[in-house]
């Protein structure tokens, strides 16, 4: 950038985030539409991987045998929102015991492989199980969240965690006073723990931003004090329907989609 300026003295500059990209496909080509002339210059993740700035990852299915209840209606209904899973399915997933034991056996079997780990769950009472299973495995999990669920279910809940709880969790899990630590999208982007060796996601999403914030959280490389491999291991249900999920591809490079239509008289 103070090259670009020593040459362009009246450059304007615009920051975007790590993923510039619309989950809604109608605005898709928008990024194009700003820049018309592409990507001039990136540096692609196996270069990235080679000069151990990001870790190589290691991705694992971990099939739950769970058949979740989604019946046609309400599928057809939510294919036209380009939203993520209904808040009701999601619920679903998060209180059914069994996909949680799962998980924490998951862990549990194989502490050593895994190490140093961070649980995406969905819903805050999924962390405190997810939490508490995990200690009676004799695992150090602890959990930080912020209670925007949809209905917490009581006053009393809403009001279960601080900032100040969460902070203090979150060092003991820097600091490696634990071995876990389980969020509800809380750590998708801004918390920098280097030495994560591995990201457990709890369920599949349909958003790529959200799966590309949460796989990021395991990737810092040796360079910045991260691990040489990171195991990201993806909780797959049992669908009846087709669902078109967010796939993590390291070999394939972000691109603007130069296929979209245009978006009407609403500018980019």
């Amino acid at each position: 950038i103070d090259h670009l300026r020593s040459r362009c003295p009246g450059l304007f500059l615009l920051g975007l985030t790590a993923t510039p990209i619309y989950n809604d496909e109608r605005k898709q080509g928008w990024l194009l539409k700003l820049f018309p002339q592409n990507i001039l210059y990136q540096v692609s993740p196996q270069d990235l991987m080679a000069a151990k700035i990001l870790s190589q990852p290691v991705l694992e299915d971990a099939p739950t045998k769970n058949k979740p209840a989604f019946d046609d209606r309400a599928f057809q209904k939510w294919t036209t929102t380009y939203r993520d899973l209904p808040e009701e399915v999601i619920d679903q997933l998060a209180t059914n015991n069994d996909r949680n034991e799962a998980i924490v056996n998951r862990y549990a079997n194989n502490k050593e492989k895994y190490g140093k780990t961070l649980i995406f769950a969905d819903r805050w009472y999924q962390c405190e199980y997810l939490c508490q299973a995990l200690g009676r495995r004799h695992v150090r999990a602890g959990a930080v969240y912020a209670h925007s669920d949809a209905n917490p279910g009581s006053a009393d809940a809403r009001n279960r965690r601080t900032t100040s709880e969460n902070a203090k969790v979150l060092a003991d899990f820097k600091e490696g006073r634990l071995d876990v630590l389980v969020n509800v999208k809380m750590l998708t982007e801004g918390t920098d723990v280097p030495d994560v060796q591995s990201v457990f996601l709890t369920r599949q999403t349909t958003s790529r931003i959200l799966l590309t914030q949460m796989i990021g959280r395991g990737l810092r490389g040796q360079k910045f004090g991260g691990t040489e491999k990171a195991y990201i291991v993806s909780f797959i249900d049992d669908w009846t329907h087709r669902i078109d999920w967010a796939a993590y591809d390291p070999l394939n490079p972000e691109e603007a989609d130069e296929s979209a239509p245009e978006i009407g008289k609403r500018p980019p």
